[in-house]
């Protein structure tokens, strides 16, 4: 048989250690600032310009306007661009409903391109602002 000791620990003699100031956030972050402010302009060329409805763009708006006029129902829009819809998010065609395609597109990419910015900063990879460069714009 054992026995257990249910009584406190005496608090440990150490000093508390001087916590060490963290740095300002834009520095934390400054891979990730560097890889998304480098493609904002081709993002607001691409909003601006480029992005005219057709492609796969045209089919995510007919999602999501179908999605908009019948929100409960559950259809296999497997016509666009071949694709199974189990492929595409199930929550992309309410999202893209409520704000709008293009929108959301470009909040998607801006995010995934600072994920890949983080991720390359946070994984140790030396020089991670090319890598993340490189991410950014295949992105």
């Amino acid at each position: 048989m054992t026995t257990v000791e249910l009584s406190p620990r005496p608090a440990s003699p150490r000093r508390p250690e001087a916590v060490p100031a963290r740095e300002p956030w834009h520095l934390r972050h400054r891979v990730p600032l560097i890889a998304t402010g480098s493609v904002l302009p081709l993002y607001a060329l691409w909003a601006l310009a480029l992005a005219t409805g057709g492609g796969d763009l045209a089919a995510q708006e007919a999602w999501a306007g179908f999605v908009a006029r019948h929100p409960g129902a559950v259809y296999n829009l497997g016509w666009h661009g071949g694709l199974h819809t189990g492929s595409y998010s199930l929550i992309s065609p309410y999202v893209m409903a409520a704000f709008g395609v293009v929108p959301v597109t470009l909040a998607s990419g801006l995010v995934s391109t600072w994920l890949a910015g983080r991720i390359c900063a946070r994984c140790g990879v030396d020089r991670a602002r090319w890598p993340a460069l490189l991410a950014a714009l295949m992105l």
